[in-house]
């Protein structure tokens, strides 16, 4: 059954503040998109907690998702529109290869921070990034 809008976005945002401390963090993001696509860090989360972006990027560098890969987990997790999903994908699919790769993720994030960082104090809180994704669904 397909979930309205408002359900994905609450799921996704409560999904990715895995400490329920109110702010989404980089490494939030990495463990969220991980446990999305099976991917099991293990012992990797924490160290990825001490990493700057730069060396999370950098540890990141060789990873991607394929197009059809993620459509079909980010369906099975939210039960959200495919078409909402693969029109999502392409617009973050920065270079057009039908792969997201972990500086298109990083330019996710970023874009979330320009854009839906209200207070700008550089960090996503969850309404701001429910906000955000908000905007999401409208453009896409």
């Amino acid at each position: 059954m397909q979930q309205s809008e408002d359900q994905v976005i609450n799921q996704v945002v409560s999904g990715m503040d895995e400490d329920a401390d109110g702010v989404i963090s980089r490494k939030e993001v990495l463990v969220f998109f991980a446990d999305l696509l099976g991917i099991q860090l293990g012992g990797l989360v924490d160290l990825v907690a001490d990493l700057t972006n730069e060396q999370l990027l950098m540890a990141a560098a060789g990873l991607s998702i394929h197009k059809d890969t993620f459509v079909k987990a980010w369906h099975r997790r939210f039960h959200d529109n495919l078409d909402f999903v693969g029109a999502t994908f392409d617009r973050f699919d920065i270079n057009g290869d039908g792969l997201m790769n972990a500086l298109e993720i990083e330019g996710i994030v970023n874009n979330a921070l320009n854009h839906g960082d209200r207070n700008q104090d550089g960090q996503l809180e969850k309404d701001e990034l429910a906000l955000f994704l908000e905007v999401i669904y409208k453009v896409c």
